[in-house]
């Protein structure tokens, strides 16, 4: 139980935290832009917002040792909605790469961090983006169908198709590295940087749960998805913000934060409710009242052994 009060500190923390961020993030950051050139300095009231919660999430999730027991198998009430949940994050990760196919091919726009193809390593990137993109959204939608297809979650299924969605995000942060933007907007996109960042190692650390391939940190899985769901949700609802109150140089500065990154936010913040607040069938199991029978079996002595 102790585990779960401390996990559930932990979720509290981080949703509390997103909304926080969210709004301190569409108040703070319009005021930094410079008037000579047009870009946005560094928030360090946000980054600070951030920081301590992920330090705070991780000393919640890493203090108690009983924290390590493995994450539930999805199963129960909350089949349907996450079912639902990951079917609708590949949707949303399939049409918004479908589009971006279609712009490109079409009027040869390029999706962020560039408009256009810049060289012949943007161009691989960029179409290896693509081609996992739509691997991805195919992916979550067979991983959820699957969910109540097999009435629960089958850790194993689709081993190496469980790699598409963190190949997707290796790629965009690829892209985003021999992009320009890396190098003179590392200011504005900072952010994004940090977000692609965990986004990639919560995909990657749940891959590995799912496929059950090799071994992984149960702690470690929340922790990026506690992380991933904080900095996803706030980086695209205040760019929506900004869209509301026409701030369009701050809405085109977190360009990178789009509608999939909206989803795989989503996505984590879900996991991390489900996995938060259902026990583990070890701890179900251990919190039982004992039976009749096995206190029938404590009060009765046992017969001594014979030794030879």
């Amino acid at each position: 139980m102790q585990a779960i009060r401390t996990k559930k500190s932990a979720l509290l923390l981080t949703l509390a935290m997103t909304a926080v961020v969210t709004v301190l993030r569409a108040v703070l950051i319009p005021p930094t832009q410079s008037v000579k050139t047009g870009l946005f300095a560094l928030s360090y009231v946000v980054i600070g917002a951030m920081v301590l919660t992920m330090a705070a999430v991780l000393f919640l999730l890493f203090g108690d040792e009983k924290a390590k027991e493995t994450l539930p198998a999805v199963r129960g009430k909350w089949l349907l909605p996450l079912a639902i949940t990951v079917m609708a994050a590949g949707v949303c990760v399939l049409l918004s790469t479908v589009f971006d196919v279609y712009n490109w091919g079409a009027f040869g726009v390029t999706p962020p961090p560039t408009k256009i193809v810049t060289g012949a390593i943007d161009r691989v990137t960029l179409f290896l983006t693509m081609v996992f993109g739509v691997l991805t959204g195919i992916y979550l939608l067979r991983l959820g169908f699957s969910f109540i297809e097999r009435e629960g979650e089958q850790r194993g299924l689709l081993p190496y198709f469980a790699l598409m969605p963190t190949l997707w995000m290796w790629m965009r942060l690829a892209r985003y590295e021999v992009s320009y933007a890396s190098a003179v907007e590392i200011y504005e996109s900072f952010y994004d940087f940090a977000m692609l960042l965990f986004s990639l190692l919560f995909l990657f650390t749940w891959a590995r749960h799912a496929a059950a391939v090799g071994t992984y940190r149960p702690r470690r899985l929340l922790f990026y998805a506690l992380c991933t769901a904080m900095l996803s949700l706030s980086g695209s609802v205040a760019r929506v913000i900004f869209f509301l109150l026409g701030e369009g140089d701050a809405y085109r500065a977190g360009q990178l934060a789009g509608v999939p990154d909206f989803a795989v936010g989503c996505l984590a913040a879900v996991m991390s409710v489900y996995w938060v607040l259902t026990p583990t069938e070890e701890t179900t199991a251990a919190e039982e009242p004992p039976t009749e029978n096995a206190e029938e079996a404590e009060a009765t002595p046992s017969k001594p052994t014979q030794e030879d």
